[in-house]
């Protein structure tokens, strides 16, 4: 079945070169492909393999997390082919100001991030006591750890492609003089959009603090990427936050149930909204202070 899948992206593509659109409007032909690749080639696709995951029966965790994540696959190339074929820049200048990406840069932002959350939430757990309970299980987890940790980089970078760096390099082309406040509003809003039919927000509960944490999530993100001139430290702390939540602390109706170390009863969004307040507030104090980009704050 993967074979058909090139016909409609060919005649997709051939469809926008026809209609002379990608000269006049770049940024908005690159996201119509972004999202054909995303959203109807990552269906077809995740539908496609969908007999080799499950059978009767509850799926396992770790298949069910495969599962989830093979449309970022096609997120990730969709961004990518738009940046090179449509909008005819490299990948690396794209994503930052850099002479090149900074791994390093990344995995410090993701591991501070993970440190700071950890110890922020012993403290909040202590004030509030939720209902929390140590789930964990070696063959559990050690069998999801790899799936985890090859997936959730990929997810989060197909994230920060499209909703820090796409969207930063759009706005650059439309304005010379770039509002920062405004692209992080932007961000903030994209963010919250995509992330707005999460199961959580089905739950009913504190509905403008969880759509307020999606939006200050993003946002922060985005001053991240403008005060650091690249998406490293962002895609740093996406991938930290993410990875805490899988294999740290996840709770019951989850997005991406996970086997992690404990298991909340429930999500709390006000415990959620205090624990990245205060932990975006310390990274801040210590990566943001220095080596500012040209954009300010």
């Amino acid at each position: 079945m993967f074979p058909l899948l090139a016909v409609p992206y060919k005649t997709f593509f051939r469809y926008i070169q026809l209609m002379k659109l990608v000269r006049k409007f770049p940024y908005l032909c690159g996201l119509a492909v972004i999202i054909f690749f995303w959203m109807v080639l990552g269906t077809l696709a995740t539908l496609a393999v969908y007999p080799l995951f499950f059978r009767p029966g509850p799926p396992p965790q770790t298949a069910y997390f495969i599962f989830l994540h093979i449309n970022f696959l096609f997120l990730c190339g969709g961004t990518v082919l738009a940046v090179k074929r449509i909008l005819k820049r490299s990948v690396r200048d794209f994503i930052t100001d850099r002479p090149r990406f900074s791994v390093s840069s990344s995995l410090h932002a993701a591991g501070f991030w993970m440190l700071a959350a950890g110890i922020f939430s012993v403290l909040l757990f202590s004030f509030r006591r939720p209902e929390v309970t140590l789930q964990f299980s070696p063959a559990a987890f050690f069998l999801f750890l790899p799936a985890a940790l090859v997936l959730t980089p990929l997810q989060t970078f197909a994230e920060e492609m499209l909703f820090r760096a796409y969207l930063r390099r759009w706005i650059e082309h439309l304005r010379r003089a770039v509002n920062p406040w405004l692209t992080c509003i932007l961000s903030g809003v994209a963010f919250l959009a995509a992330h707005g039919a999460n199961p959580e927000f089905m739950q009913g509960d504190h509905l403008l603090v969880l759509a307020l944490y999606y939006f200050l999530f993003g946002a922060f993100l985005m001053a991240v990427v403008l005060r650091r001139g690249g998406i490293e430290h962002a895609f740093g702390i996406h991938l930290g936050n993410n990875l805490f939540t899988i294999l740290i602390v996840n709770y019951e109706g989850s997005a991406v149930p996970s086997p992690s170390l404990w298991l909340l009863n429930r999500i709390d969004p006000p415990a959620s909204m205090a624990l990245f307040l205060l932990t975006a507030a310390v990274y801040s104090y210590v990566f943001l202070r220095s080596k500012p980009s040209s954009y300010r704050l």
